[in-house]
């Protein structure tokens, strides 16, 4: 199996976002008794260009508009300003902080999202609408063009607050040990196994559509959300379908559209069973109809790999496929990063990531067990299920 995409050991910020913004994206809602896959305009990528332009900040001493004087007859004063690399987000002000109100209410925000907000707060920029730097605004007195420059000062002063950069410190040395951890994990998992079976499903609830204002929304609590997840969880020791299953990892979302939603990825000795689109579907259908009592759903990546361009999934060779366990590796790290922007806003003792514990040391083997064929497959799922 081989993705023939070209691929890299590092998982860029902005493949990061893109891959985020496609999950959060999409969500399943019940229309004339049908379920069906809708898309919700967001606009996560709007937070991440917050951080973009608050690091070119801290990263430059530019401004954003440099002033120009040109006296005309009569000694009358022209003032223009000339954009810098810095101006471009001028015209993003007014829809970044827009975007902000609208996070805030569900997510604890970055650092870098948070310094953008409190210096825009200081300077009364919610009340300002950016047209035109050259524009003359009367009641502060400013052309839009100087506010936009004292916006870069006020964010670059107060990133070298001792305060701020601690903040940056340990979220990056928190994500940092998280991906570390998760990297180890599947190692070891590799060197105990000759091919491991890797599954990713995302598992979630159907939302309900404002039929006044043909909005999306989920009723599900984080509490109702937990309970599912820890049951399912629990049940993998009963469960003939994870009989095979030697190590996950998983991360809890929430998104404005779809709600609270899980990403799996589970990990399984080789079987001959169907194949690994089958055993996700199955896994996916047993979530929905026997925790969720079909208020679940489910998205079974398996089956799409084409959708994807970090393909880390179906069956791996632990030293033949090369490509697949670096992709594999960038999953993980996706899923382990600390929430670069946007943090779901949980109970203090809610978790929203979680992985198999570090099996122990063992000598690789190549024991694999009985074959089964898809119809078996399917059998030992109706047996499961009638079974709870």
């Amino acid at each position: 199996m081989k993705n023939n995409r070209e691929y890299n050991h590092e998982f860029t910020s902005s493949e990061f976002y893109d891959e985020l913004t496609n999950s959060l994206n999409s969500y399943y809602a019940k229309v004339n008794g049908k379920v069906a896959t809708f898309r919700c305009d967001s606009e996560i990528y709007s937070l991440s260009l917050i951080e973009q332009f608050v690091k070119k900040i801290i990263n430059s001493k530019k401004i954003g508009f440099i002033k120009n004087v040109e006296i005309l007859k009569d000694r009358i004063l022209k003032v223009t300003y000339s954009q810098t690399e810095l101006g471009i987000y001028f015209k993003s002000i007014n829809a970044f902080i827009s975007v902000i109100r609208r996070y805030e209410e569900f997510y604890i925000l970055s650092e870098y999202v948070n310094l953008f907000q409190d210096s825009s707060n200081k300077l009364i920029l919610p009340t300002v609408i950016f047209r035109n730097p050259n524009d003359f605004i009367y009641k502060i007195e400013k052309y839009e063009a100087d506010l936009y420059n004292e916006l870069i000062e006020s964010i670059r002063a107060n990133s070298k607050a001792k305060e701020f950069k601690k903040i940056v410190s340990n979220r990056k040395t928190n994500s940092v040990r998280q991906q570390k951890s998760a990297l180890k994990y599947i190692d070891t998992l590799f060197t105990q196994h000759l091919r491991l079976l890797v599954l990713r499903i995302d598992l979630g609830y159907l939302v309900n559509i404002n039929t006044s204002s043909d909005t999306p929304g989920q009723n599900v609590t984080l509490e109702q959300a937990n309970k599912d997840f820890k049951r399912f969880k629990n049940n993998w020791r009963h469960n003939r379908l994870f009989e095979n299953l030697v190590g996950n990892i998983w991360k809890l979302e929430f998104s404005e559209c779809k709600g609270y939603h899980y990403h799996l990825i589970l990990f399984f000795r080789e079987l001959d069973v169907c194949n690994d689109a089958c055993i996700s579907d199955l896994i996916g259908k047993y979530w929905k109809q026997n925790i969720t009592d079909n208020h679940g759903t489910f998205h079974n990546c398996n089956a799409q790999k084409k959708k994807y361009f970090h393909l880390g999934d179906g069956l791996i060779d632990a030293t033949a496929d090369v490509e697949l366990r670096a992709n594999l590796n960038n999953v993980a790290i996706y899923l382990t990063m600390n929430e670069q922007f946007l943090k779901a806003k949980l109970g203090k003792n809610d978790k929203s990531y979680g992985s198999g514990v570090v099996p122990k040391k063992e000598p690789m083997t190549m024991t694999l067990p009985k074959p089964i064929n898809q119809r078996t497959a399917e059998d030992q799922y109706s047996n499961a299920t009638k079974a709870e």
